[in-house]
């Protein structure tokens, strides 16, 4: 457990890492976010290591913020190579760090509460996709979230 001016953080592992199979199919399910198949799996393990078929899409949703720079860009290297695009998904923050408001406010909490994690520039991002050999990067603010996505 890591400590930060005396205070005990939590662990950065995520959530979903110990959800298990049956109850994820049928949380999502139950949600409508995916209609329940046999093609729907939770597969426990870390991210930097589980081992998983090729795919045509990696979608990495609200992931790259609970990591620091050096971290994030293995996980978009790793999505890379097993799927012919890739697309992020997080929030929103300024290159030099200027807002939105409620962006900064949740790399605050992350600083705080994981070993390194912080709300990635959009443009970061995009670079990690260039260097793990996808196409040029497509940047789609939505709101307070961006969208960026490549694919080979």
């Amino acid at each position: 457990m890591r400590r930060v001016s005396g205070h005990r953080l939590l662990p950065s592992t995520p959530a979903f890492a110990r959800c298990p199979k049956a109850s994820s199919r049928s949380m999502l399910a139950s949600h409508s976010l995916v209609p329940p198949s046999d093609r729907l799996s939770c597969v426990a393990g870390d991210l930097f290591d589980v081992t998983v078929p090729r795919h045509g899409l990696a979608l990495l949703a609200n992931v790259l913020h609970l990591y620091d720079a050096v971290d994030g860009a293995r996980l978009v290297a790793r999505a890379a190579a097993l799927a012919d695009a890739v697309v992020v998904k997080d929030l929103w923050v300024e290159a030099a760090g200027a807002g939105p408001p409620g962006a900064l406010y949740f790399a605050l909490n992350m600083a705080l509460f994981t070993d390194g994690g912080e709300v990635h520039p959009a443009a970061r991002i995009a670079g990690w996709l260039r260097v793990a050999g996808l196409g040029e990067p497509t940047i789609d603010r939505l709101g307070d979230d961006v969208i960026v996505w490549a694919r080979r």
